[in-house]
């Protein structure tokens, strides 16, 4: 577990950007040097290591990154939960339950809006599955590379980043009771997305 407030995967930008705004303020000006600054800053909050207190009850089914529920689709066998994740949000991916994950159908591909159609098409994807949830990493304009492996997870485990772009959980209806309404703002490894159904 990273304990820095940094994620590793920002260091190499991070470094880069502030490289070039030290470059920049001694030998081109002092305003784009400042300019380079401020985008450092940015870069730092964008891979700000982010600290949970994880919710452990067995029947929670908890979010699996930061962001809004931007739509809800219920069909007779399935529910469809899609979660757009900002450039704004917290980026870390979290094990919603316990599980072995198996990381399948990765799709390179471009980042275009994730909004669009095309882009359901064309942009970068993975699906990642516990046990009866399927979960689907739809890449955004500003996203890093899908570069996710299957392993056994806890519940609140980090298993990646995802930096922007639309996030879609399907659950089958009959194993969970829905526990978020459109418009919901969630957190990873905090919010029940829904309960698992006993018996």
């Amino acid at each position: 577990m990273n304990n820095f407030i940094i994620l590793s995967q920002g260091i190499k930008p991070i470094v880069i950007s502030f490289i070039l705004a030290v470059l920049a303020s001694s030998f081109i000006s002092d305003t784009l040097g400042n300019l380079l600054l401020v985008v450092t800053l940015f870069i730092m909050f964008i891979f700000r290591n982010t600290k949970r207190e994880i919710k452990r009850d067995g029947t929670e089914i908890l979010s699996i990154i930061d962001g809004t529920v931007d739509a809800i689709d219920k069909s007779i066998e399935t529910t469809k939960v899609y979660i757009n994740v900002s450039i704004l949000d917290s980026h870390i991916l979290r094990a919603p339950i316990d599980a072995q994950m198996i990381s399948q159908n990765h799709i390179n591909g471009l980042n275009l809006n994730p909004n669009s159609f095309k882009a359901t098409k064309l942009n970068e994807s993975l699906d990642l599955n516990f046990d009866n949830i399927n979960v689907n990493l739809l890449s955004g304009i500003c996203n890093n590379k899908l570069d996710i492996h299957s392993s056994n997870v806890v519940k609140g485990d980090e298993i990646g980043l995802f930096l922007n772009g639309v996030v879609t959980l399907t659950f089958k209806n009959k194993d969970i009771k829905l526990n978020i309404n459109l418009g919901d703002k969630v957190k990873a490894g905090q919010t029940v997305i829904a309960f698992k159904n006993q018996g």
